[in-house]
């Protein structure tokens, strides 16, 4: 599920190396990269995500070349736990993380990599879509290509919470 997210990084990152600008990738997946926001059905699931969100921190705070630190998160989906795609489960859903940890987690994040000297920029989510983009593409053996067009007003009553949480960081 992270993997859009992840490829749509990896482009810009890409872009820039095109640039010439040196770029890493530091990614998770199914969790936020967020010092604090740990979560999971077990203990060691939630005990792993820590190490991994602490490592990476760790390393880009040690690595003095790295200068400029790009977040990319599901944040709809880590507050609401439900993902548009799946179409099932949106009543019963719960959060991941929920927004106050959410908050204080991409808070705690900002600051550790802020006072470092670190320039800490944060890339909101994309409109999360409730089918597979593959329907909108023609193909040749394909008579009918899917309406893609997502309706504005459903983005944002999703991404409204998450919105203005991130904008108050």
């Amino acid at each position: 599920a992270a993997a859009p997210l992840a490829l749509h990084a990896a482009r810009m990152l890409a872009l820039l190396g095109e640039a010439g600008i040196n770029t890493v990738l530091l990614a998770t997946s199914g969790h936020p990269p967020f010092l604090g926001a740990e979560f999971g059905e077990t203990q060691l699931q939630i005990a792993e995500q820590k190490a991994r969100n602490e490592k990476f921190i760790n390393l880009v705070l040690n690595k003095h070349d790295i200068t400029d630190i790009f977040i990319f998160s599901r944040g709809p989906y880590y507050l609401t736990g439900y993902e548009p795609i799946t179409k099932d489960g949106h009543e019963t859903a719960q959060p991941k993380v929920g927004p106050e940890k959410f908050m204080a987690s991409l808070q705690k994040t900002v600051n550790v990599l802020s006072a470092s000297g670190k320039s800490v920029f944060y890339v909101t989510e994309n409109p999360e879509l409730d089918f597979s983009p593959a329907a909108c593409i023609a193909r040749p053996l394909r008579s009918r290509v899917k309406n893609c067009e997502m309706d504005i007003k459903t983005v944002q009553a999703r991404q409204r919470d998450y919105l203005s949480i991130v904008e108050g960081i």
